[in-house]
């Protein structure tokens, strides 16, 4: 128990990490969207520059809120995990 807590305080354990779908159809689908995205800026900087700088400020937040709704949602089945442990130990 005292190793995973070290661990956990050391930084060697980043659930975040290890988030990744490992699926053919997410890796397909992904390509895709990465494709899309691409044939889209290209099409952008064709009509004014600008749109494209708009654009990769959108994908930034787009990623902020990604990164805040995994942290939640670790958050939320963490704390889903530790009440789970807890009704274990109580008495009947």
């Amino acid at each position: 128990m005292n190793d995973i807590l070290e661990d956990l305080f050391c930084g060697k354990i980043r659930p975040l990490d290890e988030i990744m779908p490992n699926s053919q159809d997410y890796e397909k689908v992904r390509d895709q969207r990465i494709c899309k995205i691409d044939n889209l800026i290209e099409r952008l900087k064709c009509v004014d520059p600008s749109l494209k700088t708009e654009f990769m400020e959108i994908l930034v937040l787009e990623g902020e809120i990604g990164s805040y709704e995994v942290s939640q949602t670790f958050i939320t089945g963490f704390r889903l995990g530790a009440r789970i442990m807890a009704a274990i130990f109580e008495d009947d």
